[in-house]
């Protein structure tokens, strides 16, 4: 929570959104954030400033293919999948 409050007085302009995630993420219950808008108006950069520490995938943009890294949206999620349960899609 201290986290969040740090973020507020850092980034101007964007209480209620840093109140309305730090809601969804104090939540008991899993939730599913959609963050939308336009172009360059600091949705990633809010994002990542807010849930620095805490996250542990996320995917920003259209795409869903990494150009620079060559992988796919589907092989990122499987990549964390791996990572956390320790099997692959079609082991079972």
């Amino acid at each position: 929570m201290a986290r969040f409050k740090t973020v507020l007085t850092m980034i101007i302009g964007r209480k209620r959104e840093i109140e309305e995630l730090e809601e969804r993420y104090q939540s008991d219950k899993p939730e599913f954030v959609a963050i939308y808008g336009r172009r360059r108006v600091g949705k990633t950069y809010l994002v990542k400033e807010l849930f620095q520490d805490k996250m542990t995938f996320y995917h920003s943009g259209l795409s869903p293919y990494d150009k620079e890294r060559r992988i796919s949206m589907r092989d990122q999620l499987e990549a964390q999948f791996v990572a956390r349960i320790g099997f692959r899609a079609g082991m079972l």
